[in-house]
This record gives C-alpha cells, structure tokens and sequence, in this order.
C-alpha cells in the first residue's frame, strides 16, 4: 500500500473527540499528581520540615503526554476515546515532532485559544500545533 492510499484511509478525530480526551488527560494527570506531588511534612525530633513538589509537579504533565505519545501513540484520554496521533502519512512520529507538539501548544492557546479552535474548521481537523509539528490526530 502506498502512502497516497494509506492517507486517504485515515478518519480525522475532530474537535468535541479531542475536547473529551484533553477533559479525561486531565482528570488522570490530577489524580495521579495529587498523589504523587503533594505537600509532605516530615516530623524528626520535635522538628518539623515541609517539602514541596510543585516542581515535579509541572514537569510531570510534560513527561506524561511525552512518554505515552512515544510508547502507543496516544496520551491515556486519547487511547480510552479511541485515538492516536500520526504523522499524515498515518506513520509514527518522530520523537522531536512529539516534543515540537507538545510545546506548541502554547501557541495554540497562546490568543484565546484559537488554535485550539482551528481543529473544527480545518479540512483535517488540525490545530495550529498539529500543523506546527505536521501531525494529525486520527481515529483508530
């Protein structure tokens, strides 16, 4: 099968989909950081001493989304609404196009969102990020 065919066979998630599967991301990564980054005080001695995560705690949504796009595709929110994110041939990404995704996010929601919007009005349901790191995010 060429790439022509295998790109025409591809179904475009679109705007609503990807909201539920960000909505469910989000749920996950709170639950598991609350679990993992909270506060902790550690009593020793009639001395008390408080320790903070919070810097794990911003990294881990980063290592999260990076990690799951590299090992099957899809961050969890994305594989339970049954979808992946693809180059347009329908291949894998590479590892730096994750990382240009991910961090392209912040232009998408960089001027109220539109970005983001773009998803349900482009031709392949793609937003600026996809269209920064030449992906696309597809039913599976």
């Amino acid at each position: 099968m060429n790439q022509e065919n295998k790109s025409t066979e591809l179904r475009y998630a679109g705007f609503w989909i990807r909201t539920l599967a960000f909505i469910v991301d989000a749920v996950i990564m709170s639950v598991i950081a609350s679990f993992l980054f909270g506060d902790a005080v550690v009593q020793a001695q009639g001395t008390s001493v408080s320790v903070n995560f919070s810097g794990w705690y911003n990294l881990f949504p980063i290592l999260y989304t990076l990690v799951f796009w590299m090992w099957i595709e899809a961050t969890p929110g994305k594989w339970i609404c049954k979808l992946k994110v693809v180059r347009p041939d329908g291949s894998k990404m590479h590892w730096y196009q994750s990382i240009i995704r991910y961090f392209s996010y912040l232009i998408s929601g960089f001027v109220f969102m539109i970005g983001f919007f773009a998803i349900g009005f482009s031709d392949k349901k793609r937003g600026w990020h996809d269209k920064i790191a030449n992906t696309v995010v597809v039913k599976r």
